[in-house]
């Protein structure tokens, strides 16, 4: 493993919130009954014992290994968090209107300490400086910085300012009730209770090439024991090296996972560390290694990110 270094926090609850899923294997709490939300599922659960230090709760690694369901092999890069208040979505420095960034220099100008890619963007018009490329849901540090309504049917991940992680399908309703300090649309919730969730995916066509495809992916989700995960899978399209979906979500059972969201993969993946870029991405999707300028990233930096409650 490898570390980094500060700062105190206190305990967190973590709440799996997954909607117009039609398997409740759990009882709402009381704080979200008020939601009213049919064919829900609402799991709570607790973070580990609070970490003194960003060098006590990160740790990260490279990880290689063998798909047990399809016999091959696959290159991951890790990044565990047992203190979320040191995570946070972020945007490119200008916002969402703005040329799209290259993840480490947007990991650089927002003194991350760890990094990946994030979001969906538009890839239309990359470089100009007059459109919104953010794609779906982006709030950062309780800042909405994107809101998109057709993209409400999407899977999200977030952590609400009451310290609740929140993984699934969410309406607008849902949004503002739940007081996110931090969410990002995905695509596709990958694992739900510990089990893959493909099939059962309403934002995902399994006969799709998004689904089938073997290619680099990334996600982010919470391991059984309540702790925070983020993983990228290194790939290149344009030869069939990486992961499907299928594959995908099985690695993340796997390692432990117990609800995760698919996030941007492909020729975006990447993942940034300590000043350098540690994987190795595909831009173009094909072996030149490079990186490919997107919108947000995911960010764990040195001090806590946003004072919840």
């Amino acid at each position: 493993f490898m570390k980094v270094t500060t700062e105190t926090i206190t305990m967190y609850r973590c709440l799996v919130f997954l909607l117009a899923v039609a398997v409740v294997t759990g009882r709402l709490t009381n704080e979200f009954t008020a939601l009213k939300v049919k064919q829900s599922v609402a799991e709570e659960r607790h973070f580990p014992k609070p970490q003194s230090t960003i060098g006590d709760a990160l740790h990260y690694y490279h990880q290689t290994g063998t798909i047990e369901l399809t016999g091959r092999d696959y290159s991951a890069y890790v990044a565990v968090l047992d203190d979320p208040r040191y995570f946070s979505f972020k945007p490119p420095k200008d916002g969402c209107v703005g040329p799209n960034v290259f993840t480490s220099k947007s990991a650089e100008a927002h003194d991350c300490v760890y990094a990946t890619n994030a979001g969906f963007f538009d890839t239309r018009e990359p470089d100009n400086k007059n459109k919104n490329h953010c794609m779906g849901e982006l709030i950062s540090n309780g800042k909405v910085m994107n809101s998109a309504e057709h993209t409400k049917n999407k899977a999200m991940f977030g952590l609400t300012k009451n310290s609740t992680y929140v993984a699934g399908y969410l309406t607008l309703k849902h949004i503002n009730s739940l007081h996110f300090a931090q969410l990002i649309n995905g695509e596709g919730l990958l694992v739900h209770n510990g089990q893959p969730f493909i099939e059962s995916a309403t934002d995902l066509d399994v006969d799709s090439n998004f689904v089938n495809e073997k290619a680099p992916r990334n996600a982010i989700g919470i391991f059984n024991n309540g702790t925070m995960a983020i993983v990228e899978v290194d790939g290149i399209e344009y030869e069939r090296i990486g992961l499907d979906l299928w594959e995908f979500s099985q690695l993340l059972v796997t390692m432990g996972f117990h609800e995760a969201v698919n996030l941007d993969g492909g020729g975006s993946a990447v993942s940034w560390a300590k000043g350098k870029v540690i994987s190795r991405p595909t831009c173009v999707d094909t072996p030149r290694i490079c990186e490919r300028a997107v919108t947000s990233i995911t960010c764990i930096k040195k001090k806590p990110q946003f004072r919840y409650q």
